[in-house]
């Protein structure tokens, strides 16, 4: 009986051996008779592609944190420079054209200068609307009255609808 059991045993290690040395080959086979193999494959290139998208994604939040940092920064810039000039206080300027030379010694004269409206198309858009929307002032270095009137017509003629007259101070007298 131990000599049957001892051939059993031996049989059976036999056998073990034998369909694990046939197993591999006969693996494969089935695998690539019903296409296991290139599943595999797929699902190999599938997990190392997942990775890469894992690993971009982490690179594209941290970038898109750095530019959440950096927008809310320049929006509280903006929200202080809002800040800023709602402070600042409102000034009027008055803009004044100056022609003639820069000698000090020559006598100043001044004028104001309006532009009518004309109903031509095109005339006096945008800025230069605003611009002469009220009567401007112009001061004159010039050696006597008429060369100062002569170099104000020059620079705003009458052709382009410019009206000039004399500026006259409250309270002073004119001769």
């Amino acid at each position: 009986m131990s000599i049957l059991l001892i051939a059993i045993l031996t049989f059976s290690v036999l056998g073990i051996v034998a369909c694990l040395a046939l197993r591999g080959p006969l693996i494969r086979a089935a695998e690539e008779r019903h296409g296991l193999t290139d599943s595999k494959k797929a699902v190999t290139d599938a997990r190392k592609a997942r990775v890469e998208a894992k690993g971009k994604v982490g690179e594209l939040e941290v970038r898109k944190r750095e530019l959440s940092d950096k927008l809310a920064a320049a929006e509280s810039e903006a929200k202080k420079l809002d800040k800023q000039l709602k402070t600042v206080p409102q000034m009027v300027y008055t803009l004044v054209f100056e022609l003639g030379g820069s000698d000090t010694a020559m006598p100043t004269f001044e004028f104001i200068v309006s532009r009518t409206r004309r109903s031509e198309p095109g005339d006096a858009k945008g800025p230069e609307r605003e611009l002469w929307s009220r009567p401007r002032i112009v001061r004159a270095r010039s050696r006597n009255l008429q060369t100062a009137i002569a170099a104000a017509l020059a620079r705003f003629p009458t052709a382009d609808g410019f009206t000039i007259r004399p500026a006259e101070r409250v309270g002073t007298k004119t001769l």
